[in-house]
């Protein structure tokens, strides 16, 4: 059987916790064993987490010009020997027919890029939990036959393969993006490229979710930031309509939605018998990580208006 070479590219940051385990997993897969090879990429860490890789034999490295997980992407893609190129991140565990579950998708020579099934890792607080249930990273939403048909399908890179010459006829990942690289590089796939892109639910990964609230704040802040990155480099008219806008309109109606949110939370507390313990309780926790997601987004594009002097305005893709 005719089994393309794959390179693995995993950017990691002071995550000595996690990056062990992530390799271990890919070590283990059931793909042959000459037939690929694991890249880490450290993108400059100030823990022990360069050590750790060193010891995994794997492919080492270091990123320290530019800190982001795209630039950390782009040196793996640089070093790659592979046909085909898997994503993922060191805060993640493959299943052991990942490989193999992605390679297979791709044999269809409309196909170019695949997204994987994102898992829950043993969710415990309620955090964690909340993510969960919102399946956050879920692919088969992203990559619908309706997005497909709009060639609108975004893949994340904790989960995704692609074949290695679509980064030579659309370029690599946009290295200061601090957030939405990966739906960029996909829309740029679809627009540029007749390739398609595809859900594989075989092709699974299992994601370790933010478990406290300073880091579930920031994850929803940086997905802020990079929304108007993403709205003037692939929605030209919607955007200029947008700025027509200008900064309070916008700002007023997402606000007033975060304001709902708050206003439910209040109602939960005061109304009586609507629901009762436990439930009342988990009810109470999503509310409030609701509201929290909502504002940190929020609060994440306004400030992407400022740094690119655009006025701020809240788009869908």
């Amino acid at each position: 059987m005719n089994t393309p070479f794959v390179s693995i590219v995993v950017p990691a940051y002071n995550d000595q916790k996690n990056i062990e385990v992530c390799i271990n997993s890919l070590k283990k897969q059931d793909y042959p064993k000459d037939g690929y090879e694991i890249i880490v990429v450290d993108n400059n860490s100030k823990d022990n987490t360069a050590e750790v890789i060193k010891k995994q034999q794997v492919i080492y490295i270091l990123e320290d010009k530019i800190q982001t997980s795209y630039a950390a992407r782009n040196r793996g893609i640089r070093e790659s020997r592979g046909d085909i190129l898997a994503f993922t991140d060191s805060d993640c565990i493959a299943d052991k027919k990942w490989i193999t579950s992605g390679v297979a998708a791709l044999k269809n020579k409309k196909i170019g890029g695949v997204g994987g099934k994102v898992v829950a890792f043993n969710p415990v607080n309620y955090i964690e939990i909340y993510q969960a249930e919102k399946d956050i990273f879920g692919q088969e939403k992203f990559l619908r036959e309706t997005n497909r048909l709009k060639r609108n399908g975004r893949i994340v890179t904790c989960n995704a393969f692609y074949k290695k010459e679509l980064f030579k006829k659309v370029g690599l990942f946009e290295p200061a993006l601090i957030s939405g690289g990966d739906h960029d590089f996909s829309i740029r796939v679809q627009k540029d490229t007749d390739y398609l892109l595809q859900y594989e639910p075989k092709a699974i990964i299992y994601h370790k979710h933010r478990t406290n609230l300073k880091s579930f704040w920031k994850q929803y802040y940086k997905y802020g930031l990079g929304r108007i990155y993403l709205a003037k480099a692939h929605k030209n008219d919607q955007f200029l309509k947008n700025i027509e806008y200008g900064y309070l309109r916008q700002i007023y109606w997402y606000s007033k939605n975060v304001w709902q949110d708050v206003k439910d939370a209040v109602d939960l507390i005061v109304t009586p018998n609507t629901y009762c313990g436990k439930k009342k309780y988990k009810k109470l926790q999503q509310k409030f990580l609701d509201v929290t997601s909502k504002t940190a987004y929020l609060l994440g594009q306004i400030e992407s208006s400022f740094r690119h002097r655009t006025p701020y305005f809240d788009t869908i893709f």
